[in-house]
């Protein structure tokens, strides 16, 4: 089952190790709790954390592209054009964009996607993203 993170709230931002971070998110109805696990960081940024954190899209890149989302993550983790290439190269850019609140962009050093658990579950879920 693929599950669409599109209005759903990001809770937390957790540091889980030097090169790892969870987000914790809720669904818009509140009845489920989720946790995205990301691995191999080697750059993040989050940009208008506030009391409200609804999630619009998630976007992940393992190439190069011309489109607005791939821009403004390379822009918020401050990637030079001429690097891009080289930084995302076995890896993946990834951008969770923001209806309101917090935007997200990390840098991953694998093209391994985060895993999406049901709280409580263990269990990965797939999830909708586009790229």
């Amino acid at each position: 089952m693929k599950i669409d993170i599109h209005d759903f709230e990001i809770t937390a931002i957790v540091a889980t190790g030097a090169d790892a971070f969870d987000i914790r998110l809720i669904d818009p109805q509140g009845s489920g709790a989720y946790t995205m696990k990301f691995k191999n960081v080697k750059q993040l940024f989050v940009d208008g954390f506030s009391l409200q954190n609804i999630v619009l899209d998630i976007s992940v890149f393992t190439q190069l592209r011309e489109d607005f989302g791939f821009r403004r993550a390379s822009g918020m983790l401050d990637l030079k054009p001429e690097a891009v290439e080289s930084a995302i190269s076995g890896g993946a850019l990834i951008l969770i964009e923001a209806s309101s609140g917090a935007e997200v962009a990390c840098l991953l050093d694998s093209a391994m996607l985060p895993q999406l658990v049901r709280d409580g579950s263990g269990v990965a879920l797939d999830y909708s993203h586009r790229q």
